[in-house]
């Protein structure tokens, strides 16, 4: 028989549920969509937040069957898993050469802004899970038949319903299902797993991983659809069924502790994560690796280049000759020595660059809004393994090796 706290939990539980999903689908009326799209803060984040303190101070607690002696360790395991599925997905993209900029803004107010909006959001749907499964569990003898209802339902939050209506054909619904759909069935599945045996904490450090992770780094996978779709899917599911398992084994046999070293593995993600940015150039000094031999015998195809960016127009006009510049012509990166520095009747400045392997100046001179940054080292050899992958791309006439 069911008590009158019982009832009380199962109504807390419905309404969190119904609130979870109400905050899903306002985005979508149009109107509530444009006040959004005009708000630095997405109003909707502060929803979210809202929801979580309301859980935290409010409402009363309702602990998962998972024992909490392992919540650590379950966490520490999923923290690894979210990794993993970064690196693999980077994997994928450079294997494929599926590597494209972020659409993220990464200025730091835009950073700040975008991880509040994603981090608000997922917080209070794992809470809302961990409460809507520890209130079946407890109050329901069908909380077998609950468990994928309460997946389903907040698979639904990440669904974007009006892409697959504007798909216009078999076709185009059977990839966005493939695409979409599933990994988001998969993740789900996955995060109930996470939240069943390590509570809350354990499904908010997976996915804010790597919710986190794409919204700070300046290039992401692009993978084709098939590709999405399979490891989107076949990852979430493996990992779920290890994580039950391993779970079953430290409840019946009472292993070693393995303590999971959570802050080692951050420091390494931010590791990732600055040298990604060097990489990009978002530092002041950023490498670029060098593809042809007109410029030895001081710098050879394979090395990188540290190029210091120009931070004002002053340091462009203290250019002088033997000077070795980055510019950009037809979508190509070109370090060339500076040879001549001229300058028009009205003052304007550009600058005649030769290759020091070249037998002849480049045919045009650079301009300004072409510089991108002056070198300031070169690291022998280290980029041999991206020559491999550009050897057959196209370099403007004029700056090869005559």
């Amino acid at each position: 028989m069911r008590t009158m706290n019982d009832r009380k939990y199962a109504g807390y539980a419905y309404g969190l549920m119904a609130a979870m999903l109400l905050g899903a689908f306002l985005p979508r009326i149009p109107a509530v969509k444009a006040f959004s799209d005009n708000c630095p803060l997405n109003p909707l984040s502060v929803f979210w937040c809202a929801v979580a303190l309301t859980m935290c101070f409010l409402l009363p607690r309702v602990h998962i069957p998972g024992r909490l002696r392992f919540i650590n360790q379950i966490s520490g395991a999923a923290f690894s898993g979210a990794v993993i599925f970064l690196a693999l997905r980077f994997c994928a993209g450079f294997l494929l050469q599926s590597i494209a900029a972020s659409p993220y803004d990464l200025s730091p107010k835009g950073v700040v802004i975008n991880l509040f909006n994603v981090l608000s959001a997922l917080i209070a749907r794992e809470m809302v899970r961990a409460y809507a499964l520890g209130t079946a569990i407890r109050n329901s003898s069908y909380f077998r038949i609950w468990i994928p209802v309460i997946t389903f339902l907040l698979c639904l939050l990440d669904v974007n319903l009006s892409k697959l209506m504007l798909s216009k054909n078999s076709q185009e619904w059977f990839v966005y299902i493939a695409k979409d759909i599933l990994p988001l069935i998969a993740q789900s599945c996955l995060l109930t797993t996470l939240v069943l045996c390590g509570g809350a904490k354990a499904g908010i450090l997976y996915a804010g991983t790597i919710g986190a992770f794409t919204r700070v780094f300046p290039f992401l996978p692009s993978l084709p659809w098939i590709a999405e779709s399979a490891l989107g899917v076949s990852f979430p599911v493996i990992m779920a069924l290890s994580i039950w398992g391993w779970y079953k084994v430290l409840v019946h046999r009472q292993a070693t502790r393995q303590q999971e070293s959570v802050a080692s593995l951050t420091v390494a993600l931010v590791l990732i994560v600055s040298f990604s940015w060097f990489v990009t150039g978002v530092f002041p000094i950023y490498p670029s690796v060098i593809l042809t031999g007109s410029m030895e015998p001081v710098i050879f195809p394979g090395d990188v280049v540290l190029i210091q960016k120009f931070s004002s127009e002053k340091e462009i006009y203290s250019l002088a000759e033997n000077d070795v510049i980055n510019f950009k012509r037809e979508d190509i990166m070109i370090t060339h020595r500076i040879v001549a520095v001229n300058y028009d009747q009205e003052g304007n400045i550009s600058f005649l660059t030769k290759g020091d392997n070249n037998k002849s100046p480049d045919e045009e001179a650079v301009l300004p809004g072409e510089l991108k940054g002056i070198i300031k080292g070169v690291v022998p050899k280290v980029g041999t393994p991206v020559l491999w992958l550009y050897t057959n791309e196209p370099i403007p006439e004029g700056v090869l090796d005559d």
